[in-house]
């Protein structure tokens, strides 16, 4: 079995429950030592002191245990608290984020969708333009001249 000592690095229930049945002994052996000073008034001194230096290091250790149980609990309600802040903050950060990406998604159509009405307005353009072209040039086949404008160098 284990021995309690004082200067623990960390606390665990085996610990306290050692501790607690230290303090317990202590406890008793202090009552039977004052039931002895009270028959033996001569070693009354030596029992005392060693009451007092027994009742002593019990309430140190109690005072020790008590407060390292305290920041123990505030350590935990502290870490559960910021633990609940970043957890909204992330699902704020993920709604916000998914808002983006809906957004430039929908950016990301429209740009889509702008770019095909314009290919299309070109390539009716070009149509257009195509079937200018085909009866300018059957106009002329028909009368059989060539264009004034075809080609500066060769145009008299």
């Amino acid at each position: 079995m284990e021995k309690f000592s004082p200067d623990l690095k960390c606390f665990n229930l085996r610990t306290w429950d050692l501790f607690v049945v230290q303090c317990y002994m202590s406890r008793e052996i202090s009552k039977r030592l004052q039931f002895s000073k009270s028959r033996n008034l001569g070693r009354s001194s030596k029992v005392q002191e060693f009451t007092w230096a027994l009742q002593t290091g019990f309430n140190t250790n109690l005072r020790y245990h008590k407060a390292l149980a305290n920041i123990v609990a505030w350590e935990a309600t502290k870490k559960s608290s910021s633990e609940t802040k970043l957890r909204k903050a992330e699902e704020k950060l993920e709604k916000q984020k998914a808002a983006l990406v809906e957004r430039m998604k929908n950016e990301i159509a429209t740009i889509h969708k702008k770019a095909e009405e314009k290919k299309a307005m070109v390539e009716a353009r070009r149509g257009e333009e195509i079937l200018k072209v085909e009866e300018s040039g059957a106009k002329y086949h028909a009368a059989g001249q060539v264009p004034k404008k075809f080609l500066f160098c060769f145009s008299a």
